[in-house]
């Protein structure tokens, strides 16, 4: 029979009775992304003692999850380690609990959780855009409300206020067209490193072109003198500039 190994992940707040399964699989999905190696890792059970979900590594994946382990506490860990890790920490905190993975008598990474110190918010004041459809204006304040819908749908933009002159010609683009807006923001950055919008202040705006990309390249490329009209593919080009792709 091949080697395996044995990880096991001990969680010091918890015992097999008193941790809840629901948390329990928020826990084993973030130490499956942190392991990879998926098809060769296994979970086997919950061992007594403190809570210590257990795991098994068949011998082919035995060095890649080493070697992922070893990666997980360096500030070079790519995304895919330091999400999960990052998320487990974040998970041990709010349980006020710390834990281990090891292997054996090897201990590959330390989860301080509780012990890692509250962080403040950051603030960053700068000039900035965005994107939407005006849903909401009103308000007789010397500052008008205005919201905005991002473009996906999936944001709505509070917090943002302008003029009651500009406010006025927004009310034309109410549920119309998307516009840019320009102005002064300030953003806000939570501990997990997630940024929102606290405030907007518009000071201009402009419609957005709804002219497929296709027709705005062309409308580019017909212009003599400019580059554009010699790419073979101008839109992935514009996509690498913009580093999307």
């Amino acid at each position: 029979m091949d080697k395996t190994e044995l990880i096991q992940f001990r969680i010091d707040a918890f015992t097999p009775a008193t941790l809840p399964m629901s948390r329990l699989a928020e826990y084993l999905v973030q130490l499956a992304e942190l392991l990879g190696s998926q098809e060769h890792v296994h979970f086997l059970n919950v061992k007594k003692g403190s809570a210590i979900p257990q795991a098994r590594v068949d011998f082919p994946a035995i060095p890649k999850v080493q070697a992922r382990l070893q990666l997980a506490h360096s500030v070079d860990a790519p995304d895919e380690l330091r999400k999960p890790f990052e998320a487990i920490n974040r998970l041990l905190k709010a349980d006020n609990a710390k834990a281990t993975l090891k292997a054996g008598n090897v201990v590959y990474v330390k989860f301080l959780g509780r012990d890692i110190p509250d962080e403040k918010p950051y603030r960053l004041k700068e000039a900035g855009s965005l994107d939407g459809i005006v849903i909401r204006i009103g308000g007789t304040d010397r500052t008008i409300p205005v919201w905005l819908a991002s473009l996906d749908g999936e944001t709505i933009y509070k917090g943002i206020e302008t003029t009651p002159e500009t406010a006025r010609s927004l009310i034309g683009h109410y549920l119309g067209k998307p516009v840019r807006v320009h102005g002064q923001g300030v953003w806000e950055r939570s501990s997990e490193g997630c940024w929102r919008l606290d405030s907007f202040h518009i000071a201009h705006f402009e419609e957005l072109d709804e002219a497929p990309a296709d027709e705005v390249f062309a409308r580019l490329a017909s212009h003599p003198g400019n580059g554009w009209a010699k790419l073979e593919d101008p839109a992935h080009e514009y996509r690498l500039i913009r580093g999307s792709d």
